[in-house]
């Protein structure tokens, strides 16, 4: 399947047109989860033809009066080659869409626990006894490390369900799904280090310990700013590999920075002294430090954007 001069899918027919629904309704029935949804429109005088992923089906809500049918390879092409479709931030808006429903997919509970987990762990810890720096410590760790697995996840979610085979042949070019991953990863990393900072302040009223607002600012920022880039840095290899071998590329590399670094302690005593020295500076210089932490940020996204492009682009799918 070709539209906007790019090969979208090639396969089995069958899969083609079992990947998509033919949703229509009346000039009043198009609802917010259903525009939301759509891959693809065309409206009348009279109502409308929707396309709809027949896994967003469920998500939806509201299409209990509506007309629902498998959608044909002819009503694909129709619905997808509109001008509507073309526009960049729509293409970008619904890849998020389209991640935030692969996201939800788990269920509430899993959503529950996901989110509960830091905030949690961290009063626990507050309450027995441990003192604010390894709480504040604690939560940005699990923080960190739980919004990265759902980066993970999200391209595992593709592989188990066989559900890759479908970003070839809705109407997002690779370039805008790439974007629109980002996009949504970085939301996701803006709602870690919420988190963080409401965990530490929750900690705080519990060990009747005062932290100031700046603390948590700063905290919260350096969690963004380290999950942004632990992202750029496993997303071109998950573009790469499948999720399992793209983590087991990951820990690999992490093995090799860590024999590094403790290599460079055996052979340079001045080593650990250096970066004592430099934790120091930061933590004496925290808003240059942050704002150093930005700039190599924006530079890892552009070069990871690209990095993936290039071996998401090359892939037949």
């Amino acid at each position: 399947y070709i539209t906007h001069g790019m090969l979208y899918y090639s396969g089995p027919k069958d899969e083609f047109e079992d990947a998509f629904r033919l949703v229509k309704g009346g000039p009043d029935e198009l609802t917010d989860g259903l525009q939301r949804a759509m891959v693809g429109i065309r409206t009348y005088a009279t109502g409308f033809d929707a396309l709809v992923r027949t896994q967003d089906i469920p998500h939806i809500g509201g299409t209990d009066g509506l007309l629902t049918q498998h959608a044909s390879i002819e009503d694909v092409i129709r619905l997808t080659n509109t001008t509507a479709n073309a526009n960049a931030m729509t293409a970008i808006l619904r890849q998020i869409s389209l991640d935030w429903n692969r996201t939800i997919s788990y269920g509430r509970s899993y959503l529950a626990i996901f989110f509960a987990y830091a905030p949690g762990v961290t009063c626990l810890m507050a309450a027995t006894g441990s003192t604010l720096d390894s709480v504040a410590g604690a939560v940005i760790g699990g923080a960190a490390s739980g919004f990265l697995m759902l980066n993970i996840t999200l391209f595992s979610y593709e592989q188990m369900n066989n559900h890759h085979w479908m970003n070839g042949i809705v109407p997002i070019n690779r370039n805008h799904q790439i974007l629109g991953r980002f996009a949504f990863l970085i939301v996701c990393d803006l709602v870690a280090g919420l988190e963080v900072a409401v965990s530490i302040a929750c900690a705080s009223i519990i060990m009747h310990e005062p932290v100031k607002v700046t603390d948590a600012i700063g905290f919260a920022a350096m969690t963004v700013l380290t999950l942004v880039l632990l992202n750029t840095i496993v997303q071109p290899f998950l573009y790469r590999f499948s999720p399992y071998r793209a983590m087991a590329a990951i820990i690999l590399s992490i093995g090799v920075i860590v024999g590094t670094v403790i290599g460079l302690r055996k052979a340079l005593p001045e080593f650990e002294k250096t970066v004592e020295q430099l934790a120091e500076a930061i933590s004496r210089h925290q808003a240059i430090a942050l704002a150093a932490f930005l700039i190599i940020d924006v530079l890892a996204l552009a070069f990871s954007s690209k990095i993936s492009l290039h071996i998401y682009g090359s892939k037949d799918i």
